[in-house]
């Protein structure tokens, strides 16, 4: 598998880690010119999540997404009715959907992965890039029919789509990418996932909340976060407590660009959380920044810890990692040892990671403060040799 196609696969994870900003959690506002919709339901509580609020009403739920790239608009509004009750005269203006649906498009592996985890995994009838599936599960139901492929997701092959009788189509929006545009021609509505533009690791898991009550699944879903919120969290204030705090280095080369994570992006949030240091917070406050490996070692050359991404066949070496730039062997985790590579192809990280931060935070707690004598089976990272 290529790196590129794979980057371009995973952008709405890669973008939420490069370009979100991170802060509270608060309540969406403002409609779709600027004012704040009227409401008269009780709302369903979303605790991290910025761009999504749900009103329960006595028949529908409302659910309102803002828009992440002008919060001052919305991005779409859905009503939710149970398929086993009459559609309302007195809903607001929205996509009407019934719940639970039962059969649906999913785009990314992301969000198959959940849908699967919430028992949900037989609501899933087809998906789009399906060369970058593979989870045991849905690629034998690929190989079997149950599940169709729909071709490229920027352009989806829309006789496949409407050949599976889909509720709705799934999909991460981008902003004025038109990416929509192609599906749309399907007629069916759209589900936009819009949780990559969460700002902080628990405001994009919060959503499987939304993602729960189209499934017809809250309970198991409540459960899930749940667990997420409490181990998320229990890390945090562990090593909240520790005095010493490592300087953390991130990724590498991308073509001639190192994009490393601004102040207020969401992976700034991620280490900040496992008790480390982002040596670009100061300088870098927020937006996606890409810098030549000079200005890096400039500011970061002095990193403790370096925590590296990439996508091949076999695992990588810090030879092999220095023999792609000499420059690498200036930074100091490179003279210490102490790169801990992830390799995306053989990991389950980009599926996991966006509804199960939690796990992300232990392995990084753990590289960060092996003092704290935490040790358990690392998923993701291991130490390169």
């Amino acid at each position: 598998m290529k790196t590129n196609t794979l980057f371009i696969f995973f952008l709405p994870t890669v973008l939420s880690l490069l370009a979100a900003s991170c802060g509270g959690g608060g309540n969406l506002s403002g409609g779709k010119d600027g004012m704040e919709p009227r409401r008269t339901g009780s709302e369903i509580k979303f605790d991290y999540a910025r761009n999504i609020t749900v009103e329960d009403h006595d028949s529908f739920k409302v659910a309102r997404l803002r828009n992440p790239w002008d919060t001052t608009k919305m991005l779409h509004t859905y009503i939710l009715v149970a398929d086993s009750m009459e559609v309302p005269s007195d809903i607001p203006s929205g996509t009407v959907i019934r719940t639970p649906i039962t059969r649906a498009i999913v785009y990314s592996a992301v969000h198959t992965n959940l849908l699967m985890e919430l028992g949900a995994g037989e609501t899933v009838k087809g998906v789009c890039d399906a060369q970058f599936f593979h989870d045991d599960e849905m690629t034998s139901r690929l190989s079997d029919g149950r599940v169709i492929d729909c071709g490229n997701s920027q352009s989806p092959n829309i006789e496949k789509i409407l050949s599976v009788r889909p509720d709705v189509i799934m999909l991460s929006p981008y902003e004025n990418s038109g990416s929509n545009a192609k599906a749309a021609e399907s007629g069916v509505p759209i589900i936009e996932c819009a949780d990559y533009m969460e700002p902080e690791p628990l405001g994009r898991a919060e959503w499987m909340k939304f993602y729960g009550m189209l499934l017809g699944r809250e309970e198991t879903t409540d459960s899930i976060w749940a667990m997420t919120e409490r181990d998320y969290n229990a890390v945090k204030a562990r090593v909240s407590e520790t005095g010493r705090k490592p300087k953390v280095l991130m990724d590498g080369l991308y073509g001639s660009a190192w994009y490393i994570p601004s102040a207020s992006s969401y992976t700034a949030c991620l280490i900040r959380d496992a008790g480390g240091v982002n040596p670009f917070d100061q300088d870098y406050k927020s937006g996606v920044n890409g810098l030549s490996i000079e200005q890096v070692l400039m500011t970061a050359s002095d990193a403790d810890v370096w925590l590296y991404r990439y996508n091949q066949s076999g695992e990588k070496t810090l030879k092999e990692l220095n023999d792609d730039n000499k420059l690498y062997g200036r930074f100091k985790a490179m003279k210490d040892n102490n790169v801990w590579g992830c390799n995306t192809q053989t990991t389950y990280y980009y599926e996991d990671i966006p509804f199960h931060p939690h796990k992300l935070l232990k392995e990084m707690a753990q590289i960060f403060h092996p003092e704290a004598g935490n040790e358990s089976e690392l998923n993701y990272f291991k130490k390169m040799n």
